[in-house]
């Protein structure tokens, strides 16, 4: 829908200030190659549930006990199935519901009119769509915030003439980068792709980042990495690491290269935030949201509620491992098992993250699919193919790989596993 928008629908509330920014921000010589629009969508109203939102975060913090279970989950069931299709017939849900029938997951009585959807980036699966409201996108930032804050991050006050909030990639497939404005926060935002492909010169890099200065940049473990890498001189005064796992040693390097905390921050697509690393340390993380229930069935994080009214989740299988302990009367999570970043090595010898393929991959029709390898830097591919696949489905498999590594050499075989597999896994050079 963003692509049929006007600038009033993406933007309700842009004051002549933002205006200007955002035109800046678009138009600057040395800004990336912009390759999408969007805005947060926030009329009045939208807005006033954010900052309510933000208002909870911090005065409603998860709390129970061991047993217990919060007094909201019990009603938030009942009327969840009551108007949910496929909470009437299944007692949990996982991203296999969502693969098999997205639309299954929305309320009968919800409001369409403010749907976004959009494919998630599968880890060893394909995308499946998650449906969204602006309200809940805008929620996400409260959320970060509170996790700075528990940091030492706070307050923070952002300026409404720049990008103060950067979230970087780093990979040379797909991806978007993104100028946008947001009425919580009253700042320009920015997506941007720090691989060079991506700018017209190297200095046009490093002046851009070094021009907004933002106070607040996220990203990847490895696309953090790589801007910890660049000859720039930067002062935020927080980063925000999700999707993967931070290591400590890269923690340790994040923070001593610019000087403030590194927050890994536990989320998905389908639930937002969930938990964020606590400075006490020990592998401790604290849940965030107000309204999501956290439990551990078998093994596996497992949800209720969340802050998406187009997607109320019952019991939904996060797939993560991980175990419930309790630290001054709030649960948190420990031991969690996330996805690690994954360096895979070109034919040159390059380390390419394994976002790349997996952008790839994407664009075929697979199920599943596991890469591994070789200490040769060869590759062994197993892959489960949608029905309909076409018969030279191992050769455009093949294709991909070699377009994201050069002339490595590919076999590609049947998935032998069933269930989850380990999308990406290396041996270490000989």
């Amino acid at each position: 829908m963003a692509g049929v928008l006007t600038p009033e629908e993406r933007h309700p509330l842009l004051s002549e200030t933002g205006r200007r920014t955002l035109t800046a921000l678009l138009e600057a010589p040395d800004a990336p190659a912009w390759n999408h629009r969007c805005g947060d969508r926030l009329d009045a109203a939208a807005l006033r549930r954010v900052e309510a939102f933000a208002t909870s975060v911090v005065t409603e913090p998860p709390r129970w006990m061991p047993g217990e279970t919060p007094v909201w989950v019990d009603r938030f069931v009942e009327h969840a199935r009551r108007v949910v299709p496929r909470h009437r017939t299944a007692s949990g849900t996982s991203r296999d519901d969502l693969a098999r029938a997205w639309w299954e997951l929305v309320p009968d009585d919800a409001d369409l009119h403010d749907l976004i959807w959009f494919p998630t980036s599968g880890a060893g699966h394909p995308p499946v769509v998650v449906p969204t409201h602006p309200v809940t996108v805008s929620c996400y930032y409260p959320l970060l915030l509170e996790a700075a804050r528990w940091h030492g991050a706070s307050p923070l006050r952002f300026r409404d003439d720049r990008a103060d909030w950067i979230t970087v990639v780093s990979q040379r497939q797909g991806g978007f980068t993104v100028p946008s404005w947001s009425s919580f926060l009253g700042c320009a935002t920015a997506k941007v792709n720090l691989d060079p492909a991506g700018w017209r010169t190297a200095d046009d890099r490093r002046r851009f980042l070094a021009r907004h200065d933002a106070r607040v940049i996220t990203g990847d473990p490895v696309s953090l990495s790589h801007l910890a890498d660049l000859d720039v001189t930067l002062h935020p005064a927080v980063l925000i690491s999700t999707a993967l796992h931070l290591t400590a040693a890269t923690r340790t390097r994040l923070e001593e290269r610019f000087g403030c905390p590194a927050v890994d921050v536990y989320s998905s697509t389908e639930t937002g935030p969930i938990a964020a690393s606590l400075p006490s340390g020990g592998g401790r993380m604290g849940l965030l949201q107000p309204r999501l229930f956290v439990e551990i069935m078998d093994g596996v994080v497992t949800v209720t509620g969340g802050m998406n009214p187009y997607l109320p989740l019952v019991r939904y299988r996060t797939g993560d491992a991980a175990r419930l302990a309790w630290t001054g009367g709030r649960p948190v999570l420990q031991g969690l098992t996330g996805r690690a970043a994954v360096m895979l090595r070109s034919a040159s010898g390059e380390l390419i993250g394994s976002l790349d393929l997996t952008q790839l991959f994407e664009r075929l029709p697979l199920r599943r699919w596991t890469v591994h390898q070789r200490a040769d830097a060869s590759v062994a591919v197993s892959v489960e193919s949608e029905l309909g696949a076409p018969a030279d489905i191992d050769v455009m498999v093949a294709t991909a790989v070699q377009t994201a590594l050069g002339p490595v050499g590919v076999t590609v075989a049947p998935v032998a596993a069933p269930g989850k597999v380990a999308p990406f896994t290396v041996d270490e050079p000989a």
